[in-house]
């Protein structure tokens, strides 16, 4: 049995795969053992009992040597050998003998492997940086690009207010006018289209709008009651002026002309088919531009045709693209957003859109949207206008318009320039109602209507605003509005609401 040492050593050498060579060996050098080929080191064949100091003569007065190593030498046979001497408590010695070369190539592997691994470590350092620059330039991005969203998003927001004031006092006197016009004066006509016009600017910023809330994923659905009838009417009141003066024949169709009112997101709708509709009368020359909405089995099937140039079918996906326009197209006013705008809210108000076209025989857009029948109203008790109003409102000319409509409604009026007059005015009492625009000087409309609500007013109020977003919205019915009116102000609308508000 093998000293301990002597073990180990052979086992190490056999995991570095070098063959070795063992001769166990007595205190004269004879041999005991033979482990190994001995011709694997240039030497003879050896056999118990013979005196080694002839074939290793480098043995010779080692007999009684501790334990040594003797590092490449030649026994006389042109092989350079290492030897490993292990003395044994009972006169013996062992001695193992290795290539030199072999283990100089098992070293020169080992070091080739510390280079290899040393340059690998080095190469994934290297990675390693790039990959934790490469997230920390990510991570700069992605923030730049959240602050240029809410930037745009605030930018667009505010480009939308300050048009929407505006055109609540263009559209609203462009009503008044028409309304007080008959059937018949001519001047009716440049009414309508003035009215027409206006809305065309707010579809075109709500637009926009409407990008940036798809793109932030903060698109929601509202539910009205919508009468497809006046629907149909309000549409042919925008389009038919526009349709007139490129001599199109221009007409909208209910079907059943019955139907009763629906439920469906009305500012959204009248958003598709204006878009839709506005396409069509801007690409078509000469023809006609129809409207169809149709309700069946609780959806509303909307389709708009016309006899313009058609879409190649090649073309037909790119239509749908932001920005995208058509070779010729940008000869026609508009962003490229309308028939994006329009898919992303069909699809918002879970519904589909088709498209059946062919170059040289016009297009037809086919729209289903969910439309459940809405619940038949509650009887009015109010049965017509009446009650005393406060506006809060600091435009001039949306103060005149208002009183213009609402006193010919019925209704009490009281106007204040800003939110604190208009907290002193509640106070007081004697208000059924109170009309708030949300961007006042002094005191801001949501500011003076928790000081209002505060002060004890449990009556109604209606949040008058510029701004569109959902979260507006929100904000303004948790601060205590009942209502909320977006400009520009449609006030068969308001005067609806007011109906509703004050029983």
């Amino acid at each position: 049995m093998l000293p301990g040492e002597v073990s180990a050593y052979l086992e190490r050498l056999e995991q570095d795969q070098i063959p070795p060579l063992m001769l166990q060996l007595d205190a004269t050098l004879k041999l005991l053992e033979v482990r190994g080929e001995p011709s694997r080191m240039g030497l003879p064949p050896l056999v118990a009992g013979a005196d080694v100091s002839d074939v290793l003569p480098m043995l010779s007065g080692l007999e009684s040597a501790p334990d040594s190593f003797l590092g490449c030498v030649d026994p006389g046979t042109g092989h350079a050998v290492n030897v490993r001497l292990f003395r044994s408590g009972d006169d013996q010695l062992y001695a193992v003998l290795t290539s030199a070369e072999a283990q100089r190539r098992q070293i020169e592997q080992l070091q080739q492997r510390a280079n290899e691994t040393r340059l690998l470590n080095q190469q994934q350092q290297k990675l390693l940086d790039q990959l934790i620059a490469t997230r920390t330039e990510l991570d700069l991005r992605r923030r730049e690009a959240e602050e240029a969203v809410r930037v745009k998003a605030q930018f667009l927001a505010s480009i939308s207010h300050e048009f929407r004031t505006p055109l609540t006092s263009v559209i609203g006197y462009a009503e008044w006018l028409a309304s007080a016009m008959g059937e018949d004066d001519p001047a009716r006509r440049q009414a309508r289209a003035i009215i027409s016009a206006g809305r065309h600017m707010v579809t075109l910023v709500d637009n926009i709008l409407e990008q940036a809330r798809i793109e932030n994923a903060e698109a929601t659905v509202h539910e009205d009651t919508v009468d497809l009838r006046q629907l149909a009417e309000d549409l042919s009141a925008i389009m038919a002026p526009l349709a007139a003066d490129k001599e199109l024949a221009f007409a909208a169709f209910v079907d059943p002309p019955d139907v009763q009112p629906v439920v469906l997101d009305e500012m959204r709708v009248r958003q598709i088919l204006i878009n839709l509709l506005g396409n069509a009368v801007k690409f078509t020359e000469e023809g006609f531009v129809y409207l169809t909405l149709a309700w069946q089995d609780g959806q509303l099937h909307a389709e708009v045709s016309d006899s313009g140039p058609g879409i190649a079918e090649a073309d037909r996906a790119r239509i749908f693209t932001a920005f995208e326009r058509l070779e010729g197209a940008h000869k026609r006013a508009g962003a490229g957003l309308g028939l994006h705008i329009t898919l992303e809210l069909v699809k918002l108000l879970g519904g589909s859109l088709g498209l059946d076209s062919q170059p040289g025989e016009g297009s037809r857009f086919l729209i289903r949207l969910p439309a459940p029948v809405a619940a038949a109203p509650e009887p009015d008790a109010a049965g017509g206008g009446g009650g005393r109003l406060l506006v809060a409102e600091d435009d001039p000319d949306i103060v005149q318009l208002m009183q213009l409509f609402l006193e010919r409604a019925g209704y009490e009026l009281e106007f204040v320039g800003n939110g604190r007059d208009a907290v002193t005015r509640i106070a007081a009492g004697s208000i059924d109602l109170a009309i708030l625009d949300l961007n006042m000087p002094i005191l801001d409309g949501l500011s003076a209507i928790k000081q209002i609500r505060d002060g004890g007013y449990s009556g109604p109020a209606i949040a008058l605003t510029g701004a569109t977003l959902d979260e507006d919205r929100i904000r303004a019915i948790e601060a205590g509005f009942d209502g909320f009116v977006a400009k520009p102000v449609r006030m068969p609308e308001l005067i609806g609401l007011l109906r509703d508000l004050i029983k």
